[in-house]
């Protein structure tokens, strides 16, 4: 886990990951899979359940953008695809180390998840660096609570404060 204070040198391969026009990166071991949204049509999981199929801007609150391509992203429960629209492995310059800045801790607890871990600077621009599994996981989570919403079951929110007195 990187350090909050301190940068990260980068080590192996990145994805560089499209939602339209906007670039993200992620490490590329949170992906056990990459395939075409065409090949998710009635794919199951390892345990057999229906493949959860969320697109990725939709969860990062973005504008529409088509989706060709699939992450699957391995959660203890179940297998998550996240849509996004391309994906490539990152080209880094072999004599350049590239450096993850962490968020500063103002930006860092402002955040609603923990799906941001760093920023790069790559040809002037900010790339964010996305923690694909914690995306997928809290995705899972969204999902489950609006199922037993719908189902008018109590939701457990485990991350509320409860008072004990």
């Amino acid at each position: 886990m990187m350090s909050a204070t301190e940068p990260h040198i980068l080590a192996g391969n990145i994805l560089r990951i499209w939602l339209g026009p906007q670039i993200f990166l992620a490490n590329h071991t949170h992906v056990a899979q990459l395939l075409p949204v065409a090949h998710l049509r009635d794919m199951p999981d390892e345990r057999g359940q229906p493949m959860q199929q969320i697109g990725l801007a939709d969860l990062l609150q973005h504008a529409p953008v088509p989706t060709h391509h699939a992450l699957l992203i391995a959660t203890r429960r179940r297998t998550v695809a996240l849509l996004v629209t391309a994906v490539d492995l990152w080209a880094q310059p072999s004599d350049v180390a590239p450096v993850i800045q962490p968020l500063p801790p103002v930006l860092r607890h402002a955040l609603t998840h923990a799906w941001i871990t760093g920023i790069l600077i790559a040809d002037g621009q900010p790339l964010q660096l996305l923690n694909l599994r914690q995306i997928a996981q809290d995705a899972l989570k969204q999902a489950a609570q609006g199922e037993r919403e719908q189902r008018g079951q109590p939701i457990n929110r485990s991350d509320d404060l409860v008072s004990r007195n």
